[in-house]
């Protein structure tokens, strides 16, 4: 059994993207990212393509940080 994750961080989402009530939180969130933008969900397709394949079958036990390196402060 393989058992890998994906974590992603603040998604700009249409959903995301389309809450007014969200607005005044993405300018706040886009500061604490040192890359200073929220990622796009296509930045994720990769990972996951490469989970899903028989690449990763040697993978095991991994959590894929996919947050602009939000999680390296």
């Amino acid at each position: 059994m393989r058992v890998n994750t994906i974590s992603p961080g603040y998604m700009a989402t249409e959903m995301t993207l389309n809450d007014p009530g969200l607005t005044p939180l993405i300018s706040q969130w886009e500061k604490l990212i040192p890359v200073h933008r929220m990622g796009k969900p296509e930045e994720l397709e990769a990972i996951a393509v490469y989970l899903a394949g028989d690449m990763s079958s040697y993978t095991t036990g991994a959590d894929f940080r996919i947050d602009g390196a939000y999680t390296c402060f």
